[in-house]
């Protein structure tokens, strides 16, 4: 186990017994814990930053390109459902047609895709 799971674990272990039968937890004593774990997981973080994982690996990313100007600030048509219980909007479709580019302001563009490069330092 790395490091970074078991300060996971230990996140999810403090005060668990209480979280899970809905106790009051002390605010205060939360707070304390919480500033001084974060302390520690921002030193873990500083000293030896995540690169990736095997499921970045695994699978190129690509990104959408304007196929009039080969700009990245491209928009697509989508279709969104409200989510009551998050209030959120989540997007249940994009349509295939109906893109556009705020690069060159072109409307109904074509997207060409290409292989995102990788970045190290974040998952």
């Amino acid at each position: 186990m790395n490091t970074l799971e078991v300060m996971l674990n230990e996140a999810l272990a403090y005060q668990a017994e209480a979280f899970k039968r809905d106790e009051p937890v002390d605010g205060a004593d939360l707070v304390e814990w919480f500033a001084e774990w974060r302390e520690r997981v921002q030193t873990i973080l500083a000293d030896s930053p995540v690169t990736s994982t095997d499921a970045d690996d695994a699978q190129p990313r690509t990104m959408p390109l304007c196929s009039a100007c080969g700009g990245e600030n491209v928009c697509a048509d989508a279709a969104a459902r409200w989510d009551a219980e998050a209030k959120v909007w989540e997007v249940v479709n994009i349509f295939d047609k109906g893109h556009s580019c705020d690069d060159c302001e072109s409307s109904d563009v074509r997207l060409d895709w290409r292989e995102e490069e990788k970045r190290a330092g974040f998952l």
